[in-house]
């Protein structure tokens, strides 16, 4: 499996123009994308899941409980994640976005498509983080009230 994620990871830094910080034989590795995006990938080899983890946008200083709210709300059946997961890293007070996948049901094909997904997303989220203000009624990038609760809004591999 780990021959498997480093040709995934460094195949699509070749393909997509990323630089790529990753040794064969390992399980952890970081893409950046366009000089300034760092994304975090890592495999859990028991499992067979490959993660990605990158920083959406730091954590707001004023209406904090707002901020958790809303990050509460996208997760909630996914209505603002398509099925990737908002998190909070308190050490540092970033907000963060995952995702955890099968490898085994990701070939060079799917991988860009995942990853390109996970890009959009994290873009959207950075975006939403940096011009958030309180009261904002928007519950994810591009969602509103009319938003599937249920299925709707998955990330298709």
């Amino acid at each position: 499996m780990r021959d498997t994620f480093y040709k995934l990871v460094t195949g699509f830094a070749e393909r997509n123009g990323c630089s790529c910080a990753i040794k064969s034989g390992t399980c952890q590795g970081t893409l950046t994308v366009e000089g300034i995006i760092d994304v975090q990938l890592g495999l859990q080899e028991d499992s067979g899941m490959i993660l990605l983890h990158s920083g959406a946008g730091l954590l707001p200083s004023e209406n904090r409980e707002e901020v958790y709210a809303m990050l509460l709300s996208a997760n909630n059946c996914f209505r603002g994640t398509q099925g990737l997961t908002l998190g909070l890293d308190t050490e540092r007070e970033l907000i963060t976005l995952q995702c955890v996948w099968d490898i085994r049901q990701l070939d060079d094909e799917h991988f860009d498509i995942l990853m390109g997904n996970f890009l959009s997303l994290l873009a959207q989220w950075l975006h939403k983080i940096a011009v958030w203000k309180p009261d904002a009624n928007v519950v994810g990038p591009g969602q509103g009230e009319e938003a599937s609760l249920f299925m709707g809004e998955f990330l298709r591999v």
